[in-house]
């Protein structure tokens, strides 16, 4: 028996939310030892940076380029913004065309994110995260420019959608203000009136550069009066 697509996606849906619920209610119970030390730094920072998205559209390998902002909490906890948006050009050929030519598909969305940073102390960590976000799958004429007129023309071919990507990342912290981050995930596509999710509901990668103030691996260590005054007491 074959479990139906939108079955399969919202069961690796809810498995990768209870897992993120279950790692957070663990680190509740870290020891103070292994908590980052804040040191002159303040408990709420500011973070932005660009995604990178591979994924598969339409039964097509796609690519997706898109941009975070927004606060971290004492190094572990942060919530912002995202938005995404298809740059990979596919087309389908059972959608009419005003024109003859072939209708290019485009899939954008944008909202809040949110994650839980495991051990930011250290130089790698893992960070899970959830997207969720409004968008729209729209099929158009690329060689139309005027937007009132493809609105116009292609208006029955624009589906209006709320999008969930739970995922998980290795990231890598080189420099205080900077974190880099590889992962996987998986895309519901949710609110369709149109068109089917078996057709966008996908894994994904992700490929992801921040900029912040994010925790140092080595914290410098506090000056002695015997480094001060450059000699060695007896």
């Amino acid at each position: 028996m074959t479990m139906p697509q939108g079955s399969f996606s919202r069961g690796i849906l809810f498995f990768v939310i209870m897992l993120m619920t279950t790692v957070i209610a663990w680190s509740q119970d870290i020891p103070e030892e292994d908590q980052p030390m804040m040191d002159n730094r303040t408990a709420i920072n500011v973070f932005g940076g660009m995604l990178a998205e591979p994924s598969l559209f339409n039964q097509e390998v796609a690519f997706s380029m898109g941009a975070t902002m927004g606060l971290t909490y004492k190094d572990h906890f942060y919530l912002g913004g995202y938005y995404v948006a298809l740059v990979s050009e596919h087309y389908r050929r059972d959608i009419e065309s005003h024109y003859g030519t072939r209708v290019r598909g485009s899939l954008n969305h944008g909202g809040l994110i949110a994650g839980y940073v495991w051990k930011p102390q250290s130089l790698m960590n893992l960070n899970f995260n959830l997207r969720g976000g409004w968008g729209s799958i729209w099929y158009f004429d690329p060689t139309i420019n005027n937007s009132d007129r493809l609105d116009e023309l292609y208006r029955g071919t624009k589906d209006r959608i709320f999008v969930l990507t739970p995922g998980v990342e290795y990231t890598f912290t080189p420099l205080s203000w900077m974190r880099i981050g590889i992962g996987w995930g998986y895309r519901v596509v949710l609110a369709l009136d149109r068109y089917s999710s078996a057709d966008y509901d996908s894994p994904v990668g992700t490929i992801s550069i921040s900029f912040g103030s994010f925790r140092s691996k080595f914290p410098e260590k506090p000056e002695t009066d015997t480094d001060s005054e450059g000699i060695t007491q007896p």
